[in-house]
């Protein structure tokens, strides 16, 4: 990173699972990945979102290539979290750069396990949406 360039990344947790659309996926015949509307209890990561937006602030590190080409925006990360609460299919649904995408998708593989969803009070598999906004912080020359 450049001697001045500092960032700070935006993480919008307005957690979303697949919202309004109606398209469940389905890993193999016997598992149903559940939407958030239709389960009784959410995942969440342990400790809540403010460990969750601590855990990615620290985790992520704003591409070189993107702080060079001045790249600001949100990255869309679905992923599964399964009924033992281990992270798995994380795929970018809207992208912002190769590089912020990769990191973006790096630190959700690398996520500690999350507590379930849960149904009549049995754990089940529910996809799940995290946006990640990169920003950088502009500093002027005066700030030094």
């Amino acid at each position: 990173m450049k001697k001045g360039t500092t960032f700070i990344i935006f993480l919008f947790l307005i957690v979303f699972c697949i919202n309004a659309q109606d398209n469940g996926c389905k890993t193999d015949s016997i598992r149903k990945e559940y939407k958030a509307t239709e389960i009784h209890k959410i995942p969440e990561f342990k400790g809540g979102n403010g460990e969750l937006i601590r855990y990615l602030s620290t985790s992520i590190r704003y591409p070189s290539a993107a702080i060079r080409d001045n790249v600001e925006g949100r990255v869309i990360v679905t992923f599964v979290v399964s009924e033992s609460g281990k992270i798995s299919n994380v795929s970018v649904q809207k992208s912002l750069s190769y590089e912020c995408d990769a990191e973006a998708v790096r630190v959700v593989k690398s996520m500690p396990k999350w507590t379930p969803g849960m149904i009549d009070g049995k754990p089940v598999a529910v996809l799940w949406t995290l946006p990640i906004v990169f920003k950088l912080n502009k500093q002027s020359s005066d700030d030094f």
